[in-house]
């Protein structure tokens, strides 16, 4: 899930450089109108992916973009850094 409005076509730029098959899904705010945190993205990602949003752990490395996380229903984390994201996701399971 990428906030990416660049004219350049972030999709085409994943299957060039033969990427976006570790994917299971790829959602970016130029081709479906909408950024996050709105959750109109989150819905077309969780869609996608066939899960349910309180399936959904999202992490990002931008505070707003988690913002809607309750009203969504998807566990948020801020990402700081790899030793806090490994705690975080530890103290879950």
């Amino acid at each position: 899930l990428s906030n990416y409005v660049s004219g350049v076509d972030l999709s085409k730029k994943l299957e060039n450089y033969a990427i976006k098959e570790i994917f299971d899904a790829v959602v970016v705010s130029g081709d479906v109108g909408f950024q996050k945190p709105d959750p109109n993205i989150f819905k077309i990602l969780f869609n996608k992916l066939s899960v349910k949003p309180e399936e959904v752990i999202f992490i990002d490395d931008a505070k707003m973009s988690l913002s809607t996380a309750s009203l969504v229903g998807y566990y948020p984390i801020l990402y700081t850094n790899n030793f806090d994201l490994e705690n975080e996701l530890k103290d879950l399971f």
